[in-house]
């Protein structure tokens, strides 16, 4: 588990299974909160850079959407499903 940038107003907890060929697929669990690191406080880059789809209004909560995230070739892919 892990947590992921994305566009709420905190990260969330992303539960990751690894395929064992560099890339895995997994979901949001819930939100969180902390504090980072100076070393980690770095340029963001935009959403959809990020891999998350665009949407038209407010993002859906977690309890209504099931938030799917995939890993290949470097690159993460967020799908709400």
């Amino acid at each position: 588990m892990t947590p992921l940038y994305g566009p709420f107003s905190h990260h969330a907890l992303l539960r990751l299974t690894a395929d064992g060929r560099g890339g895995g697929e997994g979901r949001l669990v819930t939100g969180v909160a902390f504090m980072k690191l100076r070393g980690q406080r770095e340029e963001r880059r935009s959403f959809e850079e990020l891999g998350w789809p665009t949407l038209d209004g407010p993002w859906p909560a977690y309890a209504d959407a099931d938030y799917r995230v995939s890993v290949e070739g470097g690159r993460q892919q967020v799908r709400i499903c």
